[in-house]
């Protein structure tokens, strides 16, 4: 299962890139296009940052789960966000009902993998760089293939529903920018 489907021939097909990176010129980020099952680069990113972390989970399009919204979660420690990568890391992988960051205040540091299955790097960038070459990323420019269609598991709907009730997150309204966009 993948986050994301390409139309390929006369068939919609699991659609995975190859393991890319680049910094957006006149930007302060890094772009990453990531292969299928790159849960484990994501963890080994966020996993880098000097605690307490903080996560924002971006719900913009539910299943039954919880309202639309974003959910920030409490400060948590580096064995609080292991439990919860080990707890989750199959629907993160696999579904796109959502986006979310990781974010360490005392590095500066946010990542934003959303639901094309990009990586945005936010904060020290030659850190990023070298952790994701050593992950075996190349230079490249990440596309986010058209037509496309997200993917939402409904057999990972009982793990979003327990994920809404794993912490205790701040709810607030989405942001224009969040909202999921239906193509027409």
């Amino acid at each position: 299962m993948n986050k994301l489907s390409h139309f390929v021939g006369h068939n919609w097909e699991e659609y995975t890139s190859a393991p890319i990176f680049e910094r957006q010129e006149g930007s302060k980020r890094l772009i990453a296009a990531l292969p299928s099952g790159a849960f484990e680069m994501v963890k080994a990113l966020a996993s880098s940052f000097t605690p307490p972390y903080q996560l924002l989970y971006v719900l913009h399009t539910p299943r039954g789960e919880a309202a639309p919204g974003r959910y920030q979660s409490p400060p948590l420690s580096a064995e609080e966000l292991d439990a919860f990568f080990a707890r989750y890391s199959e629907f993160l992988s696999s579904d796109a009902r959502f986006d979310i960051w990781f974010r360490s205040a005392q590095d500066e540091a946010t990542l934003v993998w959303d639901r094309h299955n990009l990586l945005y790097c936010y904060g020290p960038l030659h850190r990023f760089s070298a952790l994701l070459k050593d992950l075996g990323f190349v230079a490249g420019s990440p596309i986010i293939p058209s037509p496309h269609a997200h993917n939402y598991h409904s057999e990972f709907d009982p793990q979003a529903k327990d994920l809404i009730g794993s912490l205790d997150w701040n709810h607030t309204p989405l942001h224009p920018q969040d909202e999921q966009v239906s193509a027409a």
